[in-house]
Parts: C-alpha cells; structure tokens; sequence
C-alpha cells in the first residue's frame, strides 16, 4: 500500500511517495516496496501525460495573465470577447528568439457560422511598438483529448526579436476564441492533477461561452 506526502527537498527519487507505517517497519521490504510504489506511480504519470495529444498539450489559461507568459511553453488561453472590451495579452521572446501565435474559433455555432468580418482577430505588437500580421487561414481542428472541435482563423510562426509581445483580441460580436502560443509541452506532476478540472471547465466554456 503507498500513500502520497509532499516532496521534501533532498528526497531521493522525488517521487512523492512513501509506504505505510506498516510496510515501513518491515526493514528490508521497504525497499522494495518503495521501489514499486514510485514505479507505479511515475508510469501512472507517463501513461496520464501520454494522453494528450500534442496540441492538446497547451496549458490552459482562463482570464488574462498578470504578468508575461514565456513564449516557449505551449498556452492556450481560452476567451470571450465583447466589442466594447479588447482583451490585451503578453508573451515575453527570450533567446529562442521564435514566436508561435494561433487563434482558434469553436467549430460550433454561432462562432462557425459567421463570416470572416464577424470573427475575432488577434493584433501582434511588437516591443519596439511595430504591428506584425497575423496571416488568416481556416483550417479545422480536433482535440480529443477535451472532445472539442475548432477552426484555426489565424497562424503566425517567424524569428522574433526579444522582449515583451502584446497580443490583443478584438472582435465586432461577442465571440469565443482561444489564443494559443509556443511550442512545447511543460506538463508536471501537478498539471497532471489539475487535468480533470481543467478539462471539465473547458468543456462548459465550450459549451456556453463559461
């Protein structure tokens, strides 16, 4: 039998895991039985972190982050957008120099069934105040992992200079969209966790703009 307890700085392995009282006075067997605890647990992990999907893999993001987000870690931040209110977003370039930007719609109405005009667009601004565009496309996508289906309407991936990126969304009619930047998946133990929650909430705001 295991049982979780904090992470304690100096714990070999850093598993997170200790055996009962139990199993701790059997002397020798602790070993082994801590051994096949942390086994399980880590493969747990592997097996959890396995089960999304590469672009599923962005962390989410709801509301707007006070301070910059780096620009390698995949985000995705998930919105609602009003006319009478853009959303300002940053994202800070540092000797990557590369920024990736996409902007998705719910493939689900009424989002999906507007006219581009009627969309939300994204506006890229550079640290030295310059606006760099970010091509529309309309490429359809599905993430299986959360069970939601979207439309990219936006795609940027060029060389970036370092500094602060400020990404605004806008849109003519209230609308849902995500905004997703970077490239790689920094998923942990405590992301892992967290997925449950993170997914359900997607799927309500999915569902109704929550």
């Amino acid at each position: 039998m295991c049982r979780f307890r904090p992470i304690r700085a100096g714990d070999a392995g850093a598993a997170g895991i200790a055996c009962s009282t139990t199993e701790r006075a059997t002397g020798r067997s602790l070993l082994h039985t801590e051994c096949v605890c942390r086994v399980v647990f880590l493969g747990s992990i592997a097996v959890a972190l396995a089960a999304v999907p590469a672009a599923g893999a962005h962390k989410p993001v709801f509301g707007v982050p006070e301070r910059p987000l780096d620009a390698v870690t995949s985000y995705a931040m998930y919105g609602v957008v009003d006319p009478a209110a853009k959303l300002r977003y940053r994202v800070r370039v540092g000797a990557e120099r590369r920024l990736l930007v996409e902007l998705l719609i719910p493939d689900r109405e009424p989002e999906s069934a507007r006219a581009r005009r009627a969309l939300p667009r994204v506006t890229l601004r550079a640290p030295d105040g310059t606006v760099l565009p970010v091509p529309a496309i309309r490429s359809p996508f599905d993430e299986p992992f959360t069970r939601t289906r979207y439309i990219r309407i936006g795609f940027r991936d060029a060389p970036a200079a370092t500094g602060v990126y400020e990404l605004v969304v806008g849109s003519t009619v209230r609308s849902r969209f995500v905004l997703a930047t970077g490239w790689r998946e920094d998923f942990g133990i405590g992301d892992t966790a967290r997925l449950p929650a993170a997914v359900a909430r997607v799927r309500a705001w999915y569902a109704d703009g929550g």
